[in-house]
């Protein structure tokens, strides 16, 4: 009974659970940005990849929201980290993870570098 109800749900949420879609990236880092005053204006996680010349671009970002997990490290070694994102669950694997608090978003500022349009966003 309980499968038969579940299995409903999830169809009607067009996923089922162990519908993962797994990505990898070099660094996750978590970025807080902060006014002229101190002020925390935003917090996001940004997906951070490397090219074959040694230059660091951002592959995607995202908000983070209220609820959302932290990267937890592998076993093995590295971090995941696990998020449902428009209708679907992602896993973004990386082999760094660390937090920054800036004045500036980093994340923006790499659009100069590497234009949205330009970017491979996971999906």
């Amino acid at each position: 009974m309980v499968v038969g109800i579940l299995a409903i749900f999830f169809l009607w949420a067009g996923v089922w659970p162990e519908t993962i879609r797994q990505h990898r990236c070099e660094v996750i880092e978590r970025n807080t940005v902060y006014d002229d005053e101190g002020r925390a204006q935003l917090s996001q996680y940004i997906f951070w990849c490397i090219t074959d010349r040694g230059t660091w671009y951002v592959r995607d970002w995202r908000m983070i929201k209220p609820g959302m997990a932290r990267p937890h490290k592998r076993p093995g070694g590295g971090v995941e980290l696990v998020f449902w994102d428009r209708r679907r669950w992602l896993r973004i694997v990386a082999s760094t993870y660390f937090e920054t608090d800036t004045l500036v978003d980093r994340e923006i500022e790499n659009r100069k570098l590497l234009p949205i349009r330009l970017r491979r966003r996971f999906q």
